[in-house]
């Protein structure tokens, strides 16, 4: 639930949320009306209803960016469309984002977005780690597959990877793999690097036989829709952990550090099969 309120703290409107996305706004109670919002799978609204009659009153249409169109209930352009403004006060249409009627800029929190020129009107203000080389670019260029409610990085939405069809693939790399650490002596009291050296053979050797410190796979990917895009994926996550050999009858504790990075590839396969829109 979210209120706004006036100057003298009045309520002025009343917005009620689903649970299953942060601006998955579902209605909204004035002074004067209540309405219902439907939206589609990315929260753009796509229609509201008023809940006295239980008739839509209003439809919402999108550029690929987000520039709202406002519509009547029979799907003709609003009368007064050239204001672009809705005839019943909403303004919550792109991804559920609220636009800023007298600039026609949507607030997604940290930052403004221009919906008619696609991107941010500031920089991304955690800078490159968005994920994204481009710092005004909106959800690296696929406004259709993800949405961006805090202004900060892409979220895909799962909804449009539920059932696709095209090939996926997973490659890895285990790096940086090092001994931080020794508690006791492994191999009897010698220098400690030659120490070292042997604890990381015998790791690499252990590792080597059981976990490939790299590989690669892929699988292709049935559906009854042909919404794969192109994707890319990388990251990287750092790991530390105590070891012990006791399997060997090595009496000490070995800490290590290391990296495991992982890259998922998304590719359009052949959807000749699948029933397209």
């Amino acid at each position: 639930m979210r209120t706004e309120t006036d100057g003298s703290y009045n309520a002025t409107a009343i917005y009620a949320y689903g649970a299953d996305y942060i601006d998955a706004v579902a209605g909204r109670v004035t002074p004067t009306d209540e309405h219902f919002f439907t939206q589609d799978a990315l929260y753009n609204v796509t229609a509201a209803v008023e809940r006295s009659s239980e008739n839509v009153v209003e439809r919402y249409a999108y550029s690929a960016y987000g520039a709202p169109t406002i519509l009547d209930a029979d799907y003709a352009l609003d009368s007064t469309a050239d204001d672009g403004l809705s005839d019943i006060g909403n303004e919550h249409l792109f991804t559920g984002r609220r636009t800023d009627p007298e600039t026609g800029l949507q607030l997604n929190r940290y930052r403004y977005y221009h919906a008619s020129l696609g991107r941010w009107v500031s920089r991304d203000p955690i800078g490159y780690s968005g994920g994204g080389m481009n710092l005004f670019r909106y959800v690296d260029g696929m406004p259709a597959n993800a949405t961006d409610p805090g202004g900060l990085r892409p979220v895909p939405h799962p909804l449009l990877y539920s059932v696709p069809c095209g090939r996926v693939s997973v490659s890895y790399n285990i790096s940086s793999l090092r001994i931080k650490k020794v508690q006791g002596w492994c191999f009897g009291q010698v220098p400690d690097r030659v120490q070292t050296k042997l604890i990381e053979s015998l790791i690499d050797k252990q590792i080597g036989s059981n976990i490939p410190k790299s590989g690669s796979y892929s699988c292709e990917l049935g559906g009854h829709c042909c919404n794969l895009k192109h994707f890319y994926v990388r990251k990287t996550i750092k790991f530390n952990f105590d070891l012990t050999f006791p399997n060997v009858g090595l009496n000490c504790v070995v800490n290590v550090s290391g990296s495991f990075s992982i890259r998922i590839r998304g590719e359009s396969g052949n959807c000749q099969d699948c029933p397209c829109d």
